[in-house]
Parts: structure tokens; C-alpha cells; sequence
């Protein structure tokens, strides 16, 4: 009996620790925030709202960190088709080229190895490209205009580009004379140069800072001078289209390291495809890339080029391919799913399900505790009991003389009830069943 009691008493010490050890198996393990993969959908607008081509990237979060993620076993339906079904790249990107479905929303599903990443419904993104212009702002002032020109757009350093400068008198006649240009932050030449018959010069600009501030004189003596001041675009760390492209190919150049460029196609009635195109240093230090792609023939081609998948980054340019003059200006890609959301929730769901075991078990576990405080207390109880009486008989035994003796308690004739033994024992079991049962569960919900 009185190793029962021992039993006992080691219970009292036994079952925080057991409690303490699941409580931190269930933290550390099952209930530790797990990366979560989902994937975003992206689409550009189309004149006709036909859903031509999109960008599946597929993302790795957890906390606020994401990051892009490959994946075997891909499977992508739209509209009940299976458009794709294979392994997403390390750089977690897809570009789907499908056709025209139909202007009507398209339920999309994105699974891997039975697990929903994204599902919903495809908006019809119906507007057309704006249409713009290749002129730069600027003042003309004097007995005629100027008016400067980028074909492409925008200058991005520290590539060079193309300038045109074109004076014309106020009834529209081309104005023949000398050109001087000036500019801050740019290299160009500095030497006055003829305009053609047509009253235009066409000539190299190389950006080299964030700001161009450029000024262009044209002197047509007799018939007087004219000057234009104004500053010309930059899109400081953008990816640059090389002018030497085509419809069928594309070479991507930034100073800036990067390991791919994101492209997305356009023709005159919205985006039809897109590409990856991976980067890398060359000698001189540049990162480069390069990439075939498929065009529909006869239509004017732009590639909107950026160094980030959204497209939404200042550093994003839309290049004309062909014909090499900006006269559109793509709508920017628009997210039609995203699956994060959903796949944070369903791991919510997770982590508080182990929560709530683990707060069961701690609570079956404090109970426990009590009671066996509450039997140790009264056996407790009942060996003082015991005590006091026996040491009260032998006092009544010893002679009247005042002869003294040792207070002693045997521990070994200490006694537990029965009712006590089955309590230990049911305890005991009780403890170990819990312990189990809550580790399966852990390990269940867990996964």
C-alpha cells in the first residue's frame, strides 16, 4: 500500500509534466504555422472580352513572406476543359495561351494532387488598348514649332534610343534649318545637324540619369529660329526591349541584376499571350534574355515588359514590336482569382482545430491534477490521523515519573483505501488514454 501511496504522490507531478510535454509537441508540431500554396490568376483586358490568355503564379506564404513555387501535378480547368495538366517551373509562373473561349465568366479550378489552389469565377475583361501617341511634353516657342518625338515611348537607361525632331511653320510646311540640341542628364550629339526635306532629324539619345531635361534650337534663317525645352520620359530600372526584336523574337537587356523579365503580349484588340524570359549576366555586365514568341500575323505587336509578375511596378513599359512606334497603351493585368485567401482559411481552420484538442487535453489534465490533490490531501489527512492516535497511546503507556520518548511515524504502516487504490489506478489509465488519444488527434488534424 505504500507504494500506492508513492504512485500517488508521483502522479501529482507526473501529469503537468505529461501536460506540459503535448502542449509543446502540439506548438512545435502539429500547431506550427505551415507554409500555405495558392495561386493567383491574372488577365489583361480584350476589345471583345474573349479570355485569350492568362498568368497563373503560384505562391509559397507564410506570415507575411511569400515567394514563388514550383509544382508537379498541375491540373488547370476553365469552363469544365482541362487547359493544362503538368509541372509548374521553380520560377512559379504559367502563361496559358487558350484561344477564344467565349465574353462569357468561365468557372476556373486550379488543383494540385487533389488540393483546390484556386477556384472561381473568370470575368469578361472587356476594353480596348488606349490609344497614344509618341510625342514628348514640352514648350515650342518662336516663328515656327518643334515638336520631339520618342517612337518607342520612353528612354530607359542606360540603353540608347531613338530622338525625331520635326519643325514645321504655322501652315504645316516643313521648315528646313539647323538643329542644336541640349540636354541634362542624357549624351547625344552636340554638333548642329541639317533637317530633311521633311523638317525632321532623327537622332541618338543615351539616358544617363533619372531625369532628361532636353532643349532643341533650329535656326532657318531668314525665316527666323524656334526652340523647344521640356523633359523627356524615364523609366529608371526598367527591363529594355532591344529595337532590334521582332513579331517572332524578343531581347530583353537591364542594367539592373535580375533573373527573369515578365512579358505580356498585346495586338490591337488586347493581350493574346505572354512569356518568361529568363535573365543573365553577360560580359559587360548587363543581364540579358531572350525568347521566342508566336504573334498573330498582321496585327501591330506591343510587349509590356516588367521585372515583376503583377505588372503594377513604376519600372513597367509597354514596347512597340511591330511596327517600332508607340501607338497604344495596354490596360494593366487584372487579379480575376486569387486562391491565398482561401488557403489561409482552411489553414486557420487547421491550427485552431489542434488548438482546441490541445485546450481539451490541458483542461482533462487539470481536472485530473485536482483530483489527485484532492485524494493526497485526504490521505494526508488520514496518516496525521493515524499519527497523533498511536503516539497518543504510547504517551498513555509510559510511567507516571515523567520518563520522555522519540515521536515516530512508520511510513511503511501508512494506509491508502480502497476507494483510493481504484482512483490511482483509474487515474493512472486515464492519463495514458488521454495522452494518446490526443497525439492521434494532433497528428490528424495536423496534416
Amino acid at each position: 500500500m505504500y507504494a500506492l501511496a508513492s504512485v500517488q504522490r508521483r502522479l501529482l507531478y507526473f501529469v503537468p509534466t505529461v501536460a506540459t510535454l503535448v502542449a509543446a509537441y502540439a506548438l512545435l508540431g502539429p500547431g506550427r504555422g505551415l507554409p500555405i500554396v495558392g495561386c493567383r490568376v491574372l488577365a489583361g483586358d480584350d476589345a471583345d472580352g474573349l479570355v485569350r490568355s492568362m498568368r497563373l503564379q503560384l505562391v509559397e506564404k507564410l506570415g507575411g513572406y511569400e515567394e514563388p513555387r514550383g509544382a508537379e501535378g498541375v491540373r488547370v480547368e476553365v469552363g469544365g476543359t482541362v487547359v493544362f495538366e503538368g509541372s509548374v517551373p521553380a520560377t512559379g509562373m504559367l502563361e496559358l495561351q487558350l484561344g477564344a473561349l467565349d465574353a462569357s465568366a468561365k468557372n476556373m479550378v486550379v488543383a494540385r494532387a487533389g488540393t483546390q489552389l484556386a477556384r472561381g469565377e473568370i470575368p469578361s475583361l472587356k476594353a480596348a488598348p488606349t490609344r497614344v501617341g509618341d510625342g514628348a511634353r514640352g514648350a515650342s516657342t518662336g516663328a515656327f514649332s518643334i515638336r520631339v518625338e520618342l517612337p518607342r515611348g520612353v528612354l530607359s537607361p542606360p540603353f540608347g534610343e531613338k530622338l525625331r525632331v520635326v519643325a514645321t511653320s504655322p501652315d504645316g510646311a516643313p521648315v528646313q534649318g539647323l538643329l542644336k540640341l541640349e540636354a541634362e542628364g542624357a549624351g547625344l550629339p552636340t554638333t548642329p545637324m541639317p533637317l530633311d526635306s521633311g523638317g525632321a532629324a532623327l537622332v541618338s539619345v543615351t539616358p544617363i540619369a533619372q531625369t532628361v531635361e532636353l532643349e532643341a534650337t533650329v535656326d532657318a534663317a531668314p525665316n527666323g529660329t524656334a526652340k523647344w525645352s521640356g523633359e523627356l520620359p524615364v523609366a529608371i530600372g526598367s527591363v529594355w526591349l532591344d529595337e532590334r526584336s521582332t513579331r517572332k523574337h524578343l531581347e530583353l537587356a537591364v542594367r539592373a541584376p535580375h533573373k527573369e523579365a515578365y512579358v505580356s503580349l498585346y495586338d490591337d484588340r488586347g493581350r493574346f499571350g505572354g512569356v518568361v524570359v529568363p535573365l543573365s549576366a553577360a560580359a559587360d555586365g548587363i543581364y540579358r534574355g531572350a525568347a521566342d514568341i508566336d504573334s498573330p500575323e498582321g496585327k501591330p505587336i506591343t510587349a509590356v515588359v516588367a521585372s515583376d509578375p503583377q505588372e503594377r511596378g513604376l519600372t513597367t513599359v509597354a514596347w512597340p514590336v511591330d511596327p517600332p512606334v508607340r501607338t497604344i497603351a495596354p490596360g494593366p493585368l487584372r487579379r480575376v482569382l486569387d486562391g491565398l485567401p482561401a488557403a489561409e482559411s482552411r489553414e486557420a481552420k487547421r491550427v485552431g482545430r489542434v488548438r482546441r484538442i490541445t485546450t481539451a487535453f490541458l483542461g482533462s489534465a487539470a481536472l485530473l491534477e485536482i483530483l489527485l490533490l484532492v485524494l493526497e490531501s485526504r490521505r494526508t489527512r488520514r496518516d496525521l490521523k493515524s499519527h497523533f492516535a498511536r503516539n497518543a497511546d504510547e504517551d498513555e503507556a509510559l510511567p507516571e515519573s515523567g520518563a520522555s520518548r522519540e515521536a515516530h511515524i512508520e511510513t511503511s504502516k501508512l494506509v491508502v483505501s480502497r476507494g483510493d487504490t481504484a482512483v490511482v489506478m483509474v487515474s493512472v489509465a486515464l492519463l495514458l488514454l488521454l495522452s494518446a488519444a490526443t497525439l492521434a488527434a494532433l497528428n490528424f488534424v495536423g496534416r
